[in-house]
């Protein structure tokens, strides 16, 4: 086999090892495990889960470096350490959605690339966000995920963006508030407003830090149909690739019909950038939402038919950009 079949086929076999991460995470297996170790058996009926079975799975997840079995014994490593729920990667709860979510939209991408919309809703009757409503125990999962990813690139957004030069941000559609809580810690004047559906705002309430929560609204709102309060600022991260160009205008639109000289803020991935990471992301989006990564010049476009001169393009240490637009 020539080394490019070899490569290939390592490719085939990855959707192999994503379930088997899953499974292992669904069942609690990292947060299961002491550090000294467990019995495979014990660790069995801790797990609801069949011995034998359960050995197996370790056994293949062990080739990857995920556990590590030893005279009948499971014991972590440092790729399995990663996946329990304190770790700040959040990717035990990334490996959760990956197949309660994620599964099934992937398996029919052949269904969504023909159609041009997404598997996800035609698999499950419903958009995502409006699945996730209906499922709180995965949409605290889903809830999870973003904050993680959140933190991780929060600080290098903020570097590069003169927070204090506010007075007021609203974060549109903030999830849980981890990137609000981030911008109130650099700037000790400023206000913000975080705007969610109830439950989202609900759930994300305990992120705020206690210090900063008086300096914070938290607002039960429909990003589409109920109006915006006014403010100085618009953050909008990870928002507009989850839309059509129609949604992602009228959000624009609603920012600027609160405060028509305000500033608005948009953090994305874009498809201009050597990575292949949006690549990959605007295939996520296609399945899951119908939304899709873009260029700049596309976003310029959406920024323009909203009202706006094409934004100012900010580069950032991490793999998004910042989109910003002031009033002319």
């Amino acid at each position: 086999m020539s080394e490019s079949a070899r490569s290939v086929s390592a490719m085939l076999d990855g959707f192999r090892v994503a379930q088997a991460i899953h499974v292992a995470c669904a069942l609690g297996l990292p947060d299961r495990v002491p550090a000294a170790g467990i019995d495979v058996a014990t660790l069995a009926v801790d797990a609801g889960a069949d011995a034998d079975a359960l050995r197996r799975l370790l056994r293949a997840l062990r080739t990857v470096g995920i556990f590590e079995l030893r005279g009948g014994r499971c014991l972590h490593t440092d790729r399995s350490r990663v996946l329990a729920r304190a770790d700040p990667s959040g990717l035990g709860d990334r490996a959760i959605g990956l197949g309660a979510l994620a599964w099934a939209s992937w398996g029919a991408l052949i269904d969504a690339v023909r159609s041009g919309e997404p598997s996800f809703s035609a698999i499950h009757g419903l958009p995502l966000f409006d699945y996730l409503q209906q499922h709180p125990a995965l949409a605290e999962v889903f809830g999870r995920t973003m904050s993680s990813w959140t933190r991780q690139t929060a600080r290098a957004v903020i570097d590069v963006i003169d927070v204090g030069a506010y007075a007021h941000v609203l974060d549109v559609g903030g999830g849980h508030g981890i990137f609000l809580d981030a911008i109130l810690a650099s700037a000790p004047n400023l206000r913000g407003t975080l705007v969610d559906r109830a439950e989202v705002v609900a759930a994300g309430a305990p992120a705020l830090h206690a210090s900063r929560r008086p300096r914070c609204d938290l607002l039960a709102r429909d990003i589409f149909h109920d109006p915006l309060p006014a403010a100085d600022a618009y953050v909008l991260s990870w928002i507009l690739h989850d839309w059509d160009d129609e949604r992602c205008v009228g959000l624009l639109r609603a920012c600027l019909a609160a405060n028509p000289r305000a500033e608005l803020i948009v953090v994305e991935m874009l498809l201009d950038d050597p990575s292949p990471a949006p690549t990959w992301f605007d295939l996520e989006m296609l399945v899951q939402t119908g939304g899709r990564e873009r260029t700049e010049a596309e976003y310029a476009a959406i920024f323009e038919r909203a009202g706006r001169p094409a934004p100012q393009r900010i580069a950032t240490e991490g793999t998004h950009s910042v989109l910003r637009s002031a009033a002319v």
